[in-house]
């Protein structure tokens, strides 16, 4: 997975929508794809990696928001901790199946910023991912 994300690095290309769904295994090569690149988008250098967002709340719009050309890392390393952590999968599925009106976005990014707290490594990687920027 961290191949897929360097190629798209070098590549100047931010996927923007990291997630299991949008990966899959290839068997026969036995090696994992990435697909849906619908959300993806391209840059020159440092340009801002600006975009417009529809907000989730009341279904306004956003100004814009700024994509880190790290950001796919960030959404690799979130599937990955997923992948090997049970009490992750735990917390998450508990938020997934809680009403929207209860703050699901609020609570996962809560859940997250304490993983880093917790995870020594996690929070490691997360520190040299910003030295990449």
């Amino acid at each position: 997975m961290i191949d897929i994300i360097e190629f798209l690095y070098t590549s100047d290309i931010v996927h923007r929508d990291i997630r299991p769904q949008n990966l899959m295994l290839d068997y026969h090569e036995e090696h994992i794809k990435l697909i849906d690149f619908d959300f993806a988008i391209t840059y020159a250098g440092y340009e801002l990696l600006t975009c417009y967002v529809e907000a989730l709340v009341n279904g306004q719009y956003a100004a814009f928001y700024h994509y880190e050309r790290t950001f796919d890392l960030k959404c690799a390393l979130n599937i990955i901790i997923y992948m090997i952590d049970k009490n992750v999968q735990v917390q998450l599925r508990a938020i997934e199946q809680l009403p929207p009106s209860v703050g699901k976005i609020s609570r996962s990014l809560e859940l997250w910023k304490n993983i880093k707290q917790k995870n020594e490594i996690y929070s490691h990687l997360l520190h040299f991912d910003k030295q990449l920027d």
